[in-house]
Formats: structure tokens, C-alpha cells, sequence
């Protein structure tokens, strides 16, 4: 118990030193930080009496360890709150675009999702005999891809929104939210609610908190939606304790699931840069099993192992956790400790980057916090594709839309 306190307080402590260098609490470190604090102090000090496992010391001063050193990677680089973007500034970057094609491009990619949705359901892949087989299915082919685009351009859709406050604006956001719910895969489209809540936290701060509840709420009723309807397709039914369950068995799995990295080892097989290399190669590998039906650096699936005392299990570590070297010699316990301090600085100098004052707004910042960042404490992401493409639509998808002449711009689009 004592070092789940000396945790959350130095957790905390970083967290508010990065707040003091930037004058922000949404940074970096506190998107990274921020939810682990939350699942190791709700877990270890309440969860754990209804029979789920502690998050256990040794999980605890790896993870801090690590924090750490991300923090001391990123001290050369820190966005001064001078240079930050301007709340204020919006309204004129939306001239910088065709908000209306911009809108029409939503509404053209939500109605196709809904056509290959209606298919499915016609054709039978969509029913109750082979749910679990078309769990996702809606991310393959031409229309998953197309999906991914507009997540590029889909948070300054959604913020637009919150000035105008047409229903025309937020419905093709709904729309898209509605095309990715219906994969049935419960990470896509609390992928696609954290990205815009991300975005909106950063380019309109008076919302902070707003954003924060709402997207609590939502994420929570997402995750309940999707089982619930699932069981209703099933024609099956689930009591309250088993939503409960499965919600933090979802949402500190991978935690809990940290312990078996120092009882019993987790892929002591791998060595740290084999990890770094499915990361690498997520996005190679998707053209490369294209093209010519193999992949570098492949992942394996992890075992399912108990997380609680009554069945709940989990197959997944944490980002931290999956590149530790479990049952490592000092040798390579140092070795993690420079490949920590080497993405702390990476991910500063990317943040900083990206974070500058700019004419027009930056999706591409919002989806790396959302997919590389935030979701640490869930696992690791980027060892598929689809984050990585994500990227590189949230670069080329938005200047598809930018208009080109000074004389171009006007009132905005309403």
C-alpha cells in the first residue's frame, strides 16, 4: 500500500512539474501519466476488495522508473506557453479551409460506412450465428481505409461544431461515430471519442473540464453500448456486475496483467529491439503481407492469464510493460532505461513540433497523443497498422482542404 502512495504522489509530482514548465495541464506528460495514476490509485486502494488483483510494487517502480526517465528524455524540449496556439485564433483558421467540402467529405464516408453495414446485415455476415467472426470487419477493405481518412479531419469538424452549433456540422461526426461502433471492436471507436476530445482540449481550453465529464460518460456508455447490443443480437442478456467487470478488466487489464511480467515472465524469448521492431514495421508490414504474404518482426497473442480472484482475464501488457526486459540481465535492464530516455526525447521533440503556433489547426498532434500516448496504460496500438495510417492521413487528409489563395477566405461557413 505505501508504494501505491509514494506512486500516485510522485506521478502527481511530474505530472504538475510539466504543468508548471508549460502553463497547461494538457501536455505531453499528463496524457501519458494521467490514466495510470487513476487505474493504479482506483484499483489498489477500492477495486481490489471486490476480487481483482493489486497492481503489484514491482509493476509500480518499473512503470515510475520509467516515467522518469520519459520525463528526463523530454527536458530539452518543452512547449513555452507563449508560442502555444490561441483559443482565441480558431475562428480565423477556419477561413484557412473549405469547412463546407470539408463536411460533405464526412458525410460522403459515413453514408458509404452505412451502405457496406446494411450489406453485411443483408448478406448474413452481420448476424446472430457469426457476430464474433464480423467482429471489425467493417475496418477491412477499401471502406476501412477510407474510415481511417476521416479521422484526419473529423476533430476540427467536431470543433467547428462547438462555435456554430448546426446540426448539419455535428451530424456527419455522429455519422462516422455510428460507421465505427458498428465494428463492434470496442478500441475503434473509443479511439475516434478520446482523438476529438484530445483535439477540442487543446484548441479550446474553456472547455477542459466540460470535455473531461463527457468524455468519461462516454467512453463508459460506449463500452456498455457495444456489449449490450452484441448480447441483443445474440439474443442474450448480462446483469450490471458483469458490465462492471468487464469494464475494469478492459480498462486495467493490461496492468494487472504487468504482474506475470515478474512472476513468471512475459516474452523473455524477445529481445527489446525485436519489440521495437513491431512498432517499426506495423505500417511496412501491412503492404509487405499485401504484397507478399509475410511481415517482419510478427507479434505473437499473449496467453490469456487471471487478473481477479472470480475468472476475469487479460492477454495484454502495457506499452511500458511490453518492451521491459522480463527476467533481463543488468545489461538489458539498461538497455530499456536508454531506449525509455530516447522516446521521452522523440515524443517531446515530435510534441513540440507539432504544438507551435500555426495558421492552421494540427490533427496530426491530436491522433499521436490519442493512439501513441494516451493509450500506454491500455497496451500498444501501434503494433498494427491502423494508428500509423492514421498518421500519415492526419499529414496529407487536411491539405486536401486547405484553400489556397489569401483571397479565398471569408465568413465562415454556416
Amino acid at each position: 500500500m505505501l508504494m501505491s502512495i509514494f506512486f500516485v504522489i510522485l506521478c502527481v509530482a511530474i505530472i504538475y512539474l510539466q504543468k508548471l514548465r508549460e502553463k497547461n495541464w494538457v501536455n505531453l506528460v499528463s496524457i501519458l501519466i494521467a490514466p495510470y495514476v487513476i487505474l493504479v490509485f482506483i484499483n489498489n486502494f477500492f477495486v481490489y476488495k471486490i476480487g481483482f488483483y493489486k497492481i503489484e510494487d514491482p509493476v509500480l517502480v518499473m512503470l515510475l522508473s520509467a516515467f522518469c526517465l520519459f520525463y528526463i528524455g523530454g527536458i530539452p524540449f518543452h512547449v513555452e506557453n507563449s508560442l502555444l496556439n490561441r483559443e482565441e485564433e480558431n475562428l480565423e483558421k477556419f477561413q484557412t479551409y473549405h469547412m463546407k467540402k470539408m463536411v460533405i467529405f464526412l458525410y460522403i464516408v459515413g453514408t458509404i460506412g452505412l451502405i457496406k453495414l446494411a450489406v453485411l446485415f443483408v448478406s448474413g455476415q452481420f448476424s446472430i450465428t457469426n457476430i464474433d467472426a464480423a467482429e471489425g470487419i467493417m475496418g477491412n477493405g477499401l471502406v476501412g481505409h477510407l474510415l481511417m481518412s476521416s479521422y484526419a479531419v473529423s476533430p476540427i469538424v467536431f470543433l467547428y461544431w462547438t462555435y456554430t452549433k448546426k446540426l448539419k456540422h455535428l451530424l456527419p461526426v455522429l455519422l462516422i461515430m455510428i460507421v465505427t461502433f458498428s465494428s463492434l471492436v470496442k478500441y475503434n471507436i473509443v479511439g475516434v471519442f478520446v482523438s476529438l476530445f484530445i483535439f477540442l482540449m487543446l484548441y479550446k481550453k474553456s472547455l477542459l473540464k466540460k470535455a473531461i465529464i463527457i468524455l468519461v460518460t462516454a467512453v463508459v456508455a460506449i463500452f456498455i453500448g457495444n456489449y449490450a447490443l452484441t448480447f441483443f443480437i445474440k439474443g442474450e442478456t448480462a446483469s450490471m456486475q458483469f458490465y462492471l467487470n468487464h469494464l475494469w478488466a478492459y480498462m486495467s487489464g493490461s496492468l494487472i496483467y504487468d504482474n506475470y511480467i515478474f512472476i513468471s515472465g512475459i516474452r523473455t524469448d524477445l529481445s527489446i529491439f525485436y519489440k521495437l521492431g513491431t512498432f517499426l514495421c506495423a505500417l511496412p508490414n501491412m503492404f509487405l503481407n499485401k504484397l507478399f504474404g509475410t511481415v517482419w518482426f510478427p507479434h505473437a497473442r499473449q496467453n490469456d492469464l487471471l487478473i481477479s480472484s472470480f475468472g476475469e482475464t487479460s492477454n495484454i501488457v502495457d506499452a511500458v510493460g511490453y518492451i521491459f526486459p522480463s527476467k533481463g540481465s543488468a545489461f538489458e535492464m539498461c538497455v530499456f532505461g536508454v531506449v525509455i530516455l530516447m522516446i521521452g526525447f522523440l515524443f517531446a521533440a515530435i510534441y513540440r513540433k507539432n504544438m507551435r503556433k500555426s495558421k492552421r489547426f494540427n490533427t496530426f498532434i491530436a491522433n499521436f497523443l490519442c493512439y501513441f500516448v494516451f493509450f500506454s496504460f491500455f497496451g500498444t496500438f501501434y503494433i498494427h497498422s491502423g494508428p500509423w495510417e492514421i498518421l500519415v492521413y492526419s499529414v496529407v487528409v487536411p491539405q486536401l482542404f486547405y484553400k489556397r489563395k489569401a483571397g479565398q477566405r471569408g465568413k465562415i461557413y454556416v
